[in-house]
């Protein structure tokens, strides 16, 4: 028998069907709606990058920290994945396009899906004249219609974070899985933290946005078991990061 408030909750949702707790049309409305907002400012400072001391900052200041904190970001995948100029990559929650456009100016080619018409919207005005760049809306719940196999690597960040639960995490590995090809590279950014039923529970209620967390351990096994090799983690509270393989089962 559940003997917290917590173990009650989390005993209660497993009684949810998952389509209803997973792919639940109506959450994805309020997804949408969270991260649809008009202004290109308000979506790259009030929902893509939310910086400590924000309302301290002018809007130049914040365009700074935008840029090096997308510098930092780009420089670490780089440094952890043996990347080639050829490469066809997808960004995964990419919202403006923040890291497609200086990603643009090192890969082949470079597809950007987010579940945010409204930030897709913004991405095309941020990425105006990238040729090598074009972006779509996701369901939020998987990467159809892409191809198997049509990836040389996926990255993801400031995304992850925000999936309720531990399965809408495992799917979306999974279906990163299904579009890479054999050998082909995840870099995956999401939070430390347990997986917690009140913050599925806030996120519904109360529209809180926060989402599974990991250990930098947990996150190894989760993403070896969608039938990747992880080569290395990186622990930088609040982040952490995985970036691993897709195993090439002889190929």
């Amino acid at each position: 028998m559940p003997t917290s408030v917590s173990q009650v909750i989390k005993a209660a949702l497993s009684y949810v069907p998952d389509r209803i707790r997973y792919r639940s049309r109506w959450l994805q409305v309020r997804m949408r709606s969270y991260w649809g907002v008009d202004q290109l400012t308000q979506a790259k400072f009030e929902r893509v990058s939310v910086f400590t001391d924000a309302d301290k900052m002018s809007l130049e200041e914040k365009e700074v920290k935008w840029e090096e904190v997308t510098r930092e970001h780009m420089r670490l995948i780089l440094s952890r994945v043996p990347y080639d100029a050829e490469w066809r990559v997808l960004d995964l929650g990419c919202a403006v396009g923040r890291m497609l456009l200086p990603m643009s100016g090192v890969f082949r080619e470079l597809v950007g899906v987010d579940i945010s018409p409204k930030m897709i919207d913004h991405s095309r005005s941020y990425l105006a004249g990238i040729k090598n760049v074009s972006t779509m809306v996701g369901s939020g719940f998987d990467l159809r219609p892409l191809e198997n196999g049509s990836f040389d690597m996926v990255y993801s960040i400031y995304t992850f974070q925000h999936f309720p639960r531990i399965q809408l995490v495992e799917n979306y590995l999974k279906e990163i899985n299904r579009v890479l090809r054999p050998g082909g590279w995840l870099a995956l950014q999401t939070c430390t933290g347990e997986d917690n039923p009140w913050r599925w529970f806030k996120r519904i209620v109360v529209a809180d946005f926060g989402g599974v967390g990991f250990s930098p351990q947990a996150l190894t096994d989760l993403v070896e078991s969608t039938d990747f090799d992880v080569a290395s983690t990186l622990l930088s509270a609040p982040a952490v990061w995985v970036f691993a393989p897709k195993k090439s089962h002889g190929q």
